[in-house]
């Protein structure tokens, strides 16, 4: 796993090189990258924590180009390319799959935080983009654990996918989902007995959220079916799940999917 992360982080730096016309006709070739490793990595996992510590970095590669894609302005390429830099170093130092884990999702809330501050316009979202940022720091100094970190990196990330989803939902179609989500998340919580029931409520609320923009994203329609199918998935391998440790897991790979709807919606 850990080669696998700096090998596919290299790629996509090597991506940041290229030209902007070469880049946006590389877009789909590199969203089939991301996941066909998935799946080759998933054929080596030898359980759910590494299962999930794969879909959390590929999590971050697909956000990557998500961000890419926005970044109009070429503005973005580097912090985009600091955030790699930072998931393939920590990387290096992590002892096992529950702290890769921890490490995908914190870069995963910090590749978002760059996507909506892409994605903001009038400033009216800068405070509360800073604030889940802030929540996530302020909150990773009490956690004991890679367990606790996990949880609040999923939280978060749900947190902040929805500032994404209210500032690409124009015409506020979506503002009650949006904020059904947000409640589901805090209701689900309140009878959660630990960190690893609270990681999974949180990927599966991503799911929900990467939903909602992908359906915003996908405006004529084009891939609806697979986000059905996405989401269709997530149910179905629940009902088989013998824990939250497989929960979580079918969470990431589900946000990973949905993920790579939007950035090829987003082309």
């Amino acid at each position: 796993m850990k080669r696998t992360a700096s090998v596919l982080t290299a790629v996509i730096m090597l991506f940041l090189s290229l030209s902007p016309a070469m880049a946006a006709s590389s877009y789909p070739d590199l969203v089939s990258g991301i996941l066909s490793d998935m799946s080759d990595n998933n054929a080596a996992c030898s359980g759910a924590p590494q299962q999930t510590a794969n879909g959390s970095y590929r999590m971050v590669e697909m956000l990557a180009v998500i961000a890419l894609e926005l970044d109009d302005s070429g503005k973005a390429s580097k912090a985009v390319s600091a955030v790699l830099d930072d998931m393939s170093s920590i990387n290096s130092s992590c002892k096992g799959a529950p702290q890769q884990t921890a490490n995908g999702l914190y870069r995963a809330v910090n590749m978002l935080s760059l996507i909506a501050y892409e994605l903001e316009s009038s400033g009216s979202y800068s405070k509360l983009i800073k604030s889940v940022t802030d929540e996530l720091s302020s909150n990773n100094a009490s956690c004991k654990g890679a367990p606790q970190q996990q949880a609040n990196g999923a939280y978060r990330a749900v947190e902040m996918l929805a500032i994404i989803a209210m500032e690409m939902d124009k015409k506020s179609a979506y503002s009650s989902t949006i904020s059904d989500i947000l409640d589901d998340m805090n209701t689900i919580n309140a009878s959660c007995s630990g960190a690893p029931q609270q990681t999974a409520n949180g990927l599966y609320r991503m799911v929900d959220m990467l939903t909602v923009i992908a359906w915003i994203a996908d405006s004529s329609g084009s891939y609806s079916s697979v986000i059905d199918n996405v989401r269709s998935d997530l149910k179905t391998n629940n009902a088989s799940c013998s824990g939250a440790p497989q929960q979580i897991a079918n969470g990431s790979y589900r946000a990973v999917e949905m993920l790579a709807v939007i950035a090829l919606a987003l082309k």
